[in-house]
């Protein structure tokens, strides 16, 4: 989805999404990327399972694993707080 949107949905989420987008700047990610990674890097996740279209998607995913997140820009996203239940719960979406 385009900024746009989500933001015209979900106000609240910009700031958040704003931070999480210079992490990923600074770390040479875009957002998926950032994301896959940062999941990876937690010691409570041994699996990762991800859904593709097609190779081409399979590809880069697999190659943005390859990319690593420093340390402290794990500790950069684990500080970033966001709590509204519209968003985070799907149940909660309409």
């Amino acid at each position: 989805l385009k900024d746009s949107l989500i933001f015209k949905k979900f106000p609240d989420l910009k700031l958040s999404v704003i931070s999480l987008r210079k992490i990923a700047k600074k770390n040479k990610l875009n957002l998926p990327e950032l994301s896959m990674n940062w999941v990876y890097s937690l010691p409570e996740i041994s699996k990762v399972i991800i859904g593709i279209n097609d190779s081409t998607q399979l590809n880069r995913n697999l190659l943005s694993l390859k990319k690593k997140l420093l340390k402290k820009n794990i500790n950069k996203v684990l500080k970033i707080n966001y709590s509204n239940q519209n968003v985070l719960n799907p149940q909660n979406w309409k």
